[in-house]
């Protein structure tokens, strides 16, 4: 199940004073946006087959680049450093950084990420991975800057707040 981060203009009632919510009211703006938000989340754009996480990932992945292997614990903390990520979301971040890793059939189409350690297998579905990420390694793969060349990245626009490009 997908953690969202709750912000005001996502669930409005359950930010106001009111202490008393009609069923017909949550379901009808507080459940719509939840469900609208958990779908622009989960399906992938057909653009680039990403979700936004996973573009976030491979944006700031691009942009360090990590050609060099680092330690997820330390991806994570600069992608979270440099993106608007919600504390509660650390979780969801390394699990879509190990998933972008896996590399066994089934699993990806392509891994854009190395797998360096135990990633979790074909067997149990990629969830027998080592928990922390302090015990992993990762780096760009070398296909990744073939599907996505740098001289691509002087044609996208992007708004200056979000690694998501125009399209």
């Amino acid at each position: 199940m997908t953690q969202i981060s709750l912000q005001k203009e996502t669930l409005p009632y359950l930010y106001s004073k009111e202490k008393h919510i009609r069923y017909r009211d949550f379901i009808s703006i507080d459940f719509k946006r939840y469900v609208e938000a958990d779908l622009q989340r989960s399906i992938p754009s057909m653009v680039d087959g990403l979700t936004p996480g996973q573009r976030k990932i491979l944006f700031y992945a691009l942009k360090k680049p990590i050609i060099q292997k680092i330690e997820i614990d330390q991806f994570t903390a600069y992608v979270f450093k440099q993106s608007p990520y919600h504390p509660s979301e650390e979780r969801s971040l390394v699990g879509n950084i190990i998933g972008m890793a896996h590399d066994y059939v089934g699993s990806n189409n392509i891994n854009l990420l190395e797998p360096n350690g135990q990633f979790g297998t074909r067997l149990r579905g990629g969830i027998d991975h080592v928990a922390s990420g302090r015990c992993l390694c990762t780096q760009l793969s070398p296909i990744t800057r073939y599907l996505f060349p740098k001289a691509d990245e002087l044609i996208l626009h992007y708004d200056g707040q979000s690694p998501e490009p125009a399209w």
